[in-house]
């Protein structure tokens, strides 16, 4: 199953700002299942980012430019050794918005 998820999700599942949770475990459990295929474009990765610097979120959740640009690269690029704590295993099938 092709799965885009909400960026909102997205943003909750980052390990650094919600170290479990509900949105954490639904991208596990599609990145983990060999029959789903998380479908990301740069438009989510752009608002993912936008979101993650929001002086709200910032004073709640201070996480550098860094590594916001490092969960958005994990997203697509499968970087596990960044990724360890976000997933036990390898992120199959992600879809890079470059690879069309």
């Amino acid at each position: 199953m092709r799965i885009v998820l909400d960026t909102n999700i997205l943003v909750r599942a980052n390990p650094k700002v919600a170290p479990a949770g509900l949105a954490r475990d639904l991208l596990l459990t599609i990145v983990s299942a060999n029959e789903h295929t998380l479908i990301l474009s740069s438009a989510i990765l752009v608002e993912v980012r936008r979101v993650l610097n929001y002086p709200h979120l910032q004073s709640r959740w201070p996480l550098t430019e860094e590594m916001i640009a490092q969960y958005a690269d994990v997203l697509c690029t499968r970087d596990l050794d960044f990724a360890h704590d976000l997933v036990r295993k390898s992120l199959p099938r992600v879809r890079h918005p470059s690879s069309g």
